[in-house]
This record gives structure tokens, C-alpha cells and sequence, in this order.
């Protein structure tokens, strides 16, 4: 078992002690009600159990990155690690949309103060790894030197939160280089021209 003040890995396991979560930033009552409409047509949010396959595969994703990419552990390749849990005051949502019998499923993570609803484990990467950091703010920790090694790469920004949200990284960027994601080859000529690093003006 290893163990910081941010986070904890024991086994398998990891868990996020930090968090930048507010139940407030969440679904309304009428969202989550469930409403048949016109034509047997339903449009809802329901929130992921505990139990939940979509909440175990976000959960093991989320965890297999912070594993391989940011705590570098040496058998995160070929182990498979998960957080114990969203970080506190978050919850995956299952939008369900159509047909009552048949709808189509689309999840989104609710919780973050910044006010971003993260649509997938790879949106999310970026901004787990600045919570397991312990949310830090700039100038609270060391960061990238910008007059000694030039723009920083977003992987390499480690006093703030590079994620799309907070800080307009690519999302093209971050799930080719950390997820399983496969661009077209226009897609992929439009990203050779886009922003890959980041530049923050002040704090």
C-alpha cells in the first residue's frame, strides 16, 4: 500500500482523497424524473448505481490512467487499477433518451465546482489527475517553467488543471495520446495544426 495525503493505492485500488465536488452541480429534480411523453418517449437522467457496469468501466478507465500516466506505477500496464469511487460529491448520470423500451444510454459526470459535465473517462483524465494531485492552485506547487523549457506540453502541467474545461487542452490531443481513440485522417490533419501546448496568461 502506498499513501499520500491526495490519495491512497492499496492493491488494485485507488483512492481520491481531494475532491472539487458539490452535490449543487448536479441534475435538477425534473431532470432526473421520469416522464413518459407522447408516443411512449422518455428523456431523463438516472443516476449510476454502485453496481453499475458504465460506473465500473468510468471508474476503471479514469483509475487506469491516473495509474499509467500520472502515479507511473510500474505494473499499471498490465494490471488493471479502479478507483474505490468517484471523487466526493460526484455522480455519473445515465441520460436515457426514446423509445421507453429501447432508449438510447449517453453518460455524463455531474459534480465539478468548474461546472463542466464530462462526457467520457478520457474528458475526465486530465482533471482526476489535478484532483489526485490535491487540486492545487497556481503557484501553490511547482509548475512548468515556461522561461527555461518553453511551453508546457498538458501532461506536464502539474500546478493547475489542463484539462479541455479548465484550461482548453484538445480533446482530440488528450484521447489520442491516453485513450484508445483513432482519428480520422482529416480529423488527424486538423490536429497537427490545432493548440497542443498550453499557455496560461497569469494565473
Amino acid at each position: 500500500m502506498s499513501s499520500t495525503a491526495n490519495y491512497t493505492v492499496t492493491g488494485n485500488i485507488i483512492t481520491l482523497h481531494c475532491s472539487d465536488g458539490d452535490k449543487t452541480f448536479r441534475p435538477s429534480l425534473e431532470e432526473l424524473t421520469l416522464v413518459v411523453l407522447k408516443g411512449g418517449l422518455i428523456d431523463y437522467m438516472h443516476e449510476c448505481t454502485r453496481d453499475s457496469p458504465t460506473l465500473k468501466l468510468w471508474k476503471t478507465k479514469i483509475g487506469s490512467f491516473l495509474a499509467q500516466h500520472v502515479l507511473k506505477l510500474p505494473d499499471a500496464r498490465r494490471r488493471k487499477y479502479i478507483l474505490s469511487s468517484l471523487p466526493r460529491d460526484y455522480g455519473l448520470f445515465d441520460h436515457r433518451k426514446g423509445d421507453r423500451y429501447n432508449p438510447r444510454h449517453d453518460a455524463y459526470l455531474y459534480g465539478s465546482k468548474v461546472g463542466a459535465v464530462f462526457r467520457s473517462p478520457a474528458e475526465f483524465f486530465f482533471h482526476a489527475k489535478w484532483i489526485l494531485l490535491g487540486c492545487p492552485t497556481p503557484g501553490s506547487v511547482p509548475g512548468h517553467n515556461e522561461e527555461l523549457w518553453g511551453p508546457a506540453l498538458p501532461e506536464e502541467i502539474t500546478d493547475r488543471c489542463a484539462c479541455t474545461y479548465c484550461a482548453g487542452t484538445s480533446q482530440e490531443y488528450i484521447s489520442m495520446n491516453f485513450s484508445n481513440y483513432k482519428p480520422s485522417k482529416r480529423a488527424h490533419k486538423e490536429e497537427a495544426s490545432d493548440r497542443i501546448h498550453v499557455r496560461f496568461e497569469g494565473n
